[in-house]
């Protein structure tokens, strides 16, 4: 029975402890981590697709090469977002720590704030970097493909210059609301959970100065009505001395 005693207290000190709410959670973070270089092996996978290496094929000389330079070069690009995505992952796990301190009562609402500001900020800033990096590979690489002539390298030139502004705006109008709303979200879940345990705490504060005031009010009370019950035997006894001086 003690060893069972044993292990329950362990088990509800894991858990008041918050760490029974991060633990997890660093797991998760870990393997999101891990799958930001599964888009690495999608442009290998396309080259294993009859239909698509046989149009590459079709091309011919120059094309094609640039068609295969192409996905070597999105492989090595997507590589190094994997490894964006991990490093960004590994810090943010760190910074899960810091969201329950010692002493809060509150303890699964801000990690749950973090969460959602981390998906939040991963959302929007891979979406904006992997397609604005995606749209620039392809650009540079149909520059050196030239477009079958002078007139067409041109057209290719100038407006994939024109279009890169655009697509830049584009992407910030939504990547930048799915970022903004996620702290907002995060925020708010963390406001109410510092205003708990802030609340607990001034109400323990509140407990530990008004409590000694009360014993000490109480303790002056008794002295008060000891007070007269002395003063009431001194009295009686003098009146005693009193009373027996005149008899004789």
């Amino acid at each position: 029975m003690k060893l069972i005693k044993q292990y329950v207290d362990r088990l509800l000190q894991y858990i008041d402890s918050g760490r029974f709410f991060r633990s997890p959670i660093k797991v998760f973070y870990i393997l999101i981590g891990v799958s930001t270089f599964l888009p690495v092996f999608l442009p290998i996978v396309l080259l294993f697709i009859p239909p698509v290496n046989d149009f590459i094929d079709s091309l011919g000389g120059w094309a094609t090469i640039v068609s295969y330079l192409g996905v070597l070069v999105l492989i090595v690009y997507f590589l190094a977002l994997g490894f964006f995505g991990f490093f960004y992952w590994r810090n943010r796990q760190r910074d899960l720590y810091a969201t329950v301190r010692v002493g809060d009562k509150i303890k699964a609402i801000p990690v749950c704030a973090h969460i959602v500001r981390c998906l939040g900020e991963w959302n929007g800033i891979y979406l904006f970097v992997s397609t604005m990096g995606a749209y620039l590979i392809l650009y540079v690489l149909a520059l050196i493909s030239g477009g079958g002539d002078f007139v067409g390298f041109l057209i290719i030139l100038f407006g994939g210059l024109l279009a890169i502004p655009l697509l830049c705006l584009i992407l910030f109008l939504i990547s930048y609301p799915i970022i903004l709303s996620a702290h907002a979200i995060s925020e708010r879940l963390l406001i109410r959970a510092l205003v708990a345990n802030n609340v607990s705490d001034l109400g323990d504060i509140h407990r530990a100065a008004v409590m000694p005031e009360a014993e000490e009010s109480l303790a002056s009370g008794t002295q008060k009505q000891e007070e007269p019950i002395v003063s009431s035997v001194v009295t009686g006894s003098a009146t005693e001395s009193t009373s027996t001086t005149n008899e004789e």
